[in-house]
């Protein structure tokens, strides 16, 4: 399976993360366009992402660029692709810390958080269960995984990758 990431926040954040994945060897980077600068009407268009993926083109050649919107992704593995929030570790310590940072984020407890994972089926949690997760869908044909990523650290991005590539 490939690894890709989707990313959001400001210029630096995004370009540290497209260095970041391509010198990882991750194959797509990919920037929602629902979670980025709109102005005050939400019905007004965010284009920023676009603006974001076109500036990356001539510094991240070896990947593709995506731009997401809510429905692109079913982390169902009758989909090619698939996306989930991007919380694994192999160590159990590392997982807790990163669980923390998710939850003060986004204002939702630990416990909230990891049932609406294993609800969804997000490839999560401390040890080889992430990766067991991965190689499930996998084997039922999904053959790229964007981690979601949006704690704009990169030694985080490395912990998480490698529990993902087990």
């Amino acid at each position: 399976m490939e690894f890709a990431i989707q990313t959001r926040g400001s210029w630096d954040v995004i370009q540290d993360t497209a260095r970041w994945a391509e010198e990882r060897g991750l194959s797509a980077i990919a920037l929602p366009d629902h979670y980025l600068e709109r102005g005050n009407d939400p019905q007004r268009p965010a284009y920023d992402h676009l603006i974001h993926l076109a500036a990356l083109a001539p510094e991240a050649r070896s990947f593709q660029g995506a731009h997401d919107q809510l429905g692109d992704f079913d982390p169902h593995p009758i989909f090619l692709s698939s996306a989930g929030p991007g919380l694994a570790a192999r160590k159990d310590a590392d997982y807790r810390r990163l669980l923390g940072l998710y939850a003060e984020r986004t204002n939702t407890s630990p416990t909230r958080i990891e049932a609406v994972y294993e609800t969804r089926g997000y490839p999560h949690g401390p040890g080889d269960k992430a990766a067991e997760m991965l190689a499930a869908l996998s084997e039922a044909g999904c053959q790229r995984f964007y981690m979601q990523m949006f704690l704009g650290d990169t030694q985080d991005l490395d912990v998480v990758l490698d529990a993902y590539r087990g």
